[in-house]
């Protein structure tokens, strides 16, 4: 599907959702993750995404997990 199709928003939006830990929110997967750590299964791999806490792309997306929930 492509990127703009409504059925692929909703699906990212979905899976997303499953990464998310509304009540801890900086042990959420989606941020833990592009860290390199915070998960019990890292068969996953990738790439470290994030230097750090203090990377300005992982305060951006934490504040804006953070607006999201308020």
């Amino acid at each position: 599907l492509p990127l703009d199709d409504p059925c692929s928003v909703d699906w990212n939006f979905i899976v997303t959702s499953h990464f998310i830990n509304p009540r801890r929110i900086d042990e959420s997967l989606i941020l833990t993750k592009p860290l390199g750590f915070g998960s019990v299964d890292n068969t996953h791999g990738g790439a470290v995404v994030f230097a750090g806490t203090a990377d300005p792309n992982y305060v951006a997306l934490r504040n804006w997990l953070i607006d999201g929930l308020l």
